[in-house]
């Protein structure tokens, strides 16, 4: 149940994997994304509630490494993806993945300040880390004492918010049409906390998105 809660240092290794294969080809070939379940064909629980959308976030944690900024881009409710990770620990990443053939899906991991990029195709998909599944919030009962808390405003929508726990850690989420718009990982027992808030949406995104930019080589 615990993998649906992925947090930005799942996020993190992720991409610090994926970086480490610019540098030298000791990560494992397995897609690390392939670890998570696939996205179905069937727009639904899997899926936004908007077909497409921009949403910007900020990003804060305990340590210094964890705070930054994140830009999420997607189409089709989400088969396509482009994440955009701009964490003071890490360098800055691009993950692009496009689902829309299930037979054929197409991954990019894009290093901006080498102009530099693998093509990684693998049947995992990202969605799960800013995926919020409102109504009756099923996706997150599998945690220890669930409560759906009272709506609050964030980025200019109405959001549904709950709180769980689950492994001794504390859990907080809120989002709108299934878009995660906050979400709060923290250890009551000590000062670690992890936070990812979104800070404006809009239903547009910017052309060529999910293509490899021009200037870009191949690794």
């Amino acid at each position: 149940m615990y993998k649906k809660f992925l947090n930005l240092r799942n996020v993190a290794a992720i991409v610090a994997c994926l970086a480490a294969v610019f540098m030298f080809s000791g990560c494992k070939k397995t897609d690390p994304l392939s670890l998570l379940d696939g996205l179905g064909t069937d727009k639904g629980d899997y899926s936004f509630g908007v077909k497409q959308g921009t949403v910007h976030y900020n990003a804060d944690g305990y340590s210094e490494r964890d705070r930054g900024t994140m830009t999420l881009i997607f189409d089709d409710y989400g088969k396509k993806l482009r994440i955009e990770r701009n964490i003071n620990g890490s360098s800055a990443t691009i993950i692009i993945w496009d689902q829309t053939d299930v037979n054929a899906v197409k991954g990019y991991t894009l290093d901006p300040e080498s102009k530099t990029y693998l093509d990684k195709v693998g049947g995992g998909f990202p969605i799960y880390d800013f995926l919020y599944v409102d109504d009756n919030n099923k996706w997150y009962e599998g945690g220890d004492n669930f409560k759906k808390l009272s709506d609050r405003n964030i980025a200019g929508k109405s959001c549904n918010v709950c709180s769980f726990t689950d492994s001794g850690g504390n859990f907080e989420r809120a989002g709108w049409n299934h878009i995660l718009f906050y979400k709060k990982d923290w250890d009551p027992k000590s000062d670690y906390f992890e936070q990812l808030t979104a800070t404006d949406f809009s239903e547009t995104i910017p052309a060529n998105s999910f293509t490899v930019p021009n200037g870009y080589t191949k690794m």
